[in-house]
């Protein structure tokens, strides 16, 4: 497996940035991508395996190297049942509101972007350009928001794949946790993924965002696959 050149990422960061998946983590997997990253002269390199080799996790530690992401897939399939809409749960089309954007930013506190002191400069760019394009409708179908007063409080972006529904970003404010209000706007996703005949859907989440895989699984998904994320700079191998 060679290092694959992300283009996007790199023009994005402004770094050279690239991509190695391997199936399982070995040192001699880890030897070819050291060999590889340093004649290709990348910055940062995102280093995605299923599993490691316990060797290699001890060499990787004792660099100062720990997983920057768990990644998860919940998944949910057959098809789904429609319930009562919610009447503070709409679908939003008006402009990128203060109370829209910081939700926007809250979704991905625990995500690697967040996280990676080499990449966080970017990261309130990065996550507001996603809620900017979910609401022009190219990366989501549509948004729904819920509200108290003329308050969002909290949004979920979805979108359809063939017959496979996807939850992109989802968030509710703190000062309005424990109110129900993320299970209901799951459960409204799901009406729109019954309304479209859908009969599967993901969403990807981190396994240290303990309250969002708890949501997701009090409300039927299961654990699909995970993946083990490392980000490999310069400064590290």
């Amino acid at each position: 497996m060679m290092i694959q050149f992300l283009e996007w990422d790199s023009s994005f960061f402004e770094k050279k940035i690239g991509r190695f998946e391997c199936d399982r983590l070995t040192m001699i997997e880890l030897d070819t991508f050291i060999k590889e990253k340093s004649t290709q002269s990348y910055d940062l390199v995102y280093l995605f395996t299923n599993n490691i080799e316990k060797e290699v996790d001890n060499y990787l530690k004792k660099g100062g190297i720990h997983v920057m992401d768990h990644k998860v897939t919940y998944a949910i399939n057959g098809e789904f049942q429609a319930s009562p809409e919610c009447d503070f749960i709409e679908p939003y089309q008006g402009y990128l509101t203060k109370d829209l954007l910081n939700l926007a930013l809250l979704s991905g506190h625990e995500s690697r972007f967040n996280k990676d002191p080499l990449l966080n400069p970017k990261f309130n760019i990065l996550y507001s350009q996603w809620i900017e394009k979910s609401l022009s409708g190219q990366l989501a179908d549509l948004v729904f928001v819920a509200k108290n007063a003329k308050r969002i409080t909290g949004f979920v972006t979805v979108k359809k794949n063939n017959k496979e529904g996807q939850i992109g970003l989802i968030a509710v404010d703190p000062a309005f946790h424990g109110q129900g209000i993320g299970s209901l706007l799951i459960q409204t996703a799901h009406n729109w993924y019954s309304e479209n005949k859908l009969t599967r859907a993901t969403v990807v989440t981190q396994l240290t965002n303990k309250g969002a895989c708890r949501l997701y699984e009090t409300m039927g998904y299961h654990q699909e696959t995970t993946k083990l994320i490392f980000h490999i700079n310069n400064k590290l191998l």
